[in-house]
């Protein structure tokens, strides 16, 4: 029996799953402290490493040209996870060969508790991806745990803070490769009490809209206030009542419309309301709705589904729709015979419309539910010739004009996407080129205020490269993703009617294919970039890309982006 054969993806998931595991081996030899490695092995593992690496490299360009771009984005998803591990391995590595002489086995908790015969767990380090609002809880958790651990030499602090860094703290530059004065450069960068403070209040002021009656997100919103708030007092902030007034009136302007209301039937009197009453009715709030939600699940768990029967009583005999008084099939009938074609037609588009009422039970759909007709009278409204271009807005659902912005899916992605960049700058070159070719030819433009705007959407595009050798015009182009979305939240294409269809009728089209001598095709350059977008949903089409040429000190920054004219990809 000959061997089914494996589609693409299957062989390139092998094909990772095999260097995961040389990966996977490496680590667990480096962390086996019952018989550590030699120097000869460690320079062995660092040049296993380098060939893993190789491969995985491999493995990615060779996924562009075969992968769709679903399949793409998790299986590139998975192999920047695999190469920043990698990586760490390989700062391990070298960190163990520079501090030979030290003896790391012995370095371990238990030197502390040497005394007691209780286990205690490992503790995980901290870690800490350069947000400003997270700087001075990792300091204080690093400094208890291995700033101030006397045990371990300048080499090994300077591995596990190395370690515990990510994101833009990773690419900090230093005087020289020393603790010290890594430890240093981060508190010289991140210490920076007005932005800490500002980041803690921008969050405060800023909380996600809280859609429907859920306990778990309003228990997040509480626990998040109170986290924003319990490290304002620890930089010696204390809110006052103008303060306390001004968070009340946010936080309840962000509550779903039924939690809104129940702390307004709360109230009793036209004073100021307290923070703490407010606090308390929240936790109160989020606790019943727990309840409620917990005895809805386990009742719907236990409740008894019946089953149901019917009543239709099921005939065997076939009767003619011609002559009902006869009971043959409408094939064996000889009126249906002395029939002409067309007559045999229209009794049988007459018979199917019959059924067809039938089973609509005379319920018909309004043309306000369908989304073709509400993009089309969105279209025809919005339309307009403007500097010799026609131009048009989203057709926006008016149930979900509240879309989240996306920011931290996007930023995400274009870090991952960023790191191919330092690997790869010809894929740099390319992907540069191409918008700089869209912002001369005025298809996006930089957006220089960043802030988000408070009366329009905005909206952040994550995307990738695309290769396709095959194509005899563009082999690589840029895809942007409006399906993304948060947890929990709307993506673009979700908040805008699809509208119709506007692919042909490719049986048509095969008919006039075929009607003349001489068939001629064309084709519009970049059909959808002719077509302007509104200025009030620009905001909506953002994207970012890293500025690595003019930051070539911190590859992270990013520029900001927006579209000005209709996008391939969004439903309209």
């Amino acid at each position: 029996m000959a061997p089914k054969e494996l589609s693409e993806l299957t062989v390139f998931n092998r094909r990772k799953a095999h260097l995961l595991g040389q990966i996977t081996r490496i680590r667990n030899s480096l962390e086996n402290v019952e018989s550590p490695l030699n120097q000869v092995e460690k320079r062995a593992k660092l040049a296993s490493l380098s060939e893993v690496k190789a491969k995985i490299d491999k493995l990615r360009t060779e996924s562009y040209g075969v992968l769709s771009d679903e399949e793409l984005m998790d299986f590139e998803a998975s192999l920047d996870t695999m190469e920043v591990d990698a990586d760490n391995l390989e700062v391990s590595l070298n960190t163990l060969l520079e501090s030979s002489n030290v003896n790391t086995s012995e370095l371990s908790v238990k030197n502390d508790f040497a005394n007691y015969n209780v286990k205690l767990p490992s503790i995980n380090l901290p870690e800490f991806s350069g947000q400003y609002i997270d700087w001075l809880q990792f300091k204080s958790q690093f400094v208890s745990l291995i700033h101030d651990n006397t045990c371990l030499s300048d080499s090994q602090k300077l591995h596990y803070l190395q370690s515990a860094l990510k994101g833009h703290a990773k690419q900090l530059q230093t005087v020289n490769d020393s603790y010290s004065s890594l430890f240093e450069a981060l508190e010289g960068r991140y210490e920076n009490k007005r932005l800490i403070v500002n980041s803690h209040i921008a969050e405060l002021l800023n909380p996600n809209k809280i859609k429907f009656e859920s306990a778990f997100h309003l228990r997040s919103l509480i626990d998040s206030i109170q986290s924003h708030l319990r490290a304002l007092k620890q930089l010696e902030l204390e809110p006052n009542a103008l303060c306390e007034s001004m968070l009340i009136f946010v936080i309840t302007q962000r509550l779903d419309d039924e939690s809104r209301k129940q702390y307004e039937m709360e109230l009793h009197s036209n004073d100021l309301p307290k923070w703490n009453n407010f606090l308390d009715f929240l936790i109160k709030r989020s606790q019943a709705l727990e309840n409620v939600q917990r005895n809805t699940s386990l009742k719907n768990k236990n409740e008894y589904s019946p089953k149901f029967r019917s009543f239709v009583v099921k005939s065997n005999e076939k009767t003619c729709p011609l002559c009902p008084s006869e009971t043959h099939p409408i094939f064996k009938c000889k009126m249906f015979h002395e029939m002409s074609v067309q007559e045999r037609s229209n009794k049988v588009d007459r018979n199917l419309t019959k059924f067809w009422d039938l089973e609509a039970i005379g319920i018909k759909a309004e043309s306000s539910c369908d989304p073709d007709d509400q993009a089309m009278q969105h279209f025809k409204s919005s339309v307009r010739f403007n500097s010799g271009r026609y131009e048009v807005g989203f057709p926006w659902k008016s149930h979900t004009q509240e879309l989240n912005d996306n920011f931290s899916v996007a930023e995400k992605r274009v870090k991952s996407l960023t790191r191919r960049f330092i690997r790869d700058p010809t894929l740099y070159i390319q992907y540069s080129e191409i918008l700089k070719e869209y912002e001369s030819q005025g298809i996006i433009e930089r957006v220089l205020e960043t802030g988000k705007p408070t009366d329009r959407a905005v909206f952040y595009l994550p995307h990738q490269a695309v290769f396709r050798q095959e194509s005899l015009t563009t082999k690589m182009r840029i895809v942007f993703d409006a399906s993304s979305h948060e947890d929990g939240q709307p993506s673009l294409n979700d908040c805008i009617w699809s509208g119709g269809n506007l692919n042909p009728n490719i049986f048509h089209l095969i008919i006039s294919f075929r009607l003349n001598t001489i068939a001629i095709t064309a084709d519009i350059e970049r059909a959808f970039l002719q077509i302007s977008l509104r200025d009030e949903d620009r905001d909506a089409v953002r994207f970012l890309f890293p500025d690595i040429k003019s930051n070539q000190t911190d590859p992270y920054k990013f520029q900001v982006y927006r579209f000005k004219r209709v996008m391939f990809g969004v439903n309209n």
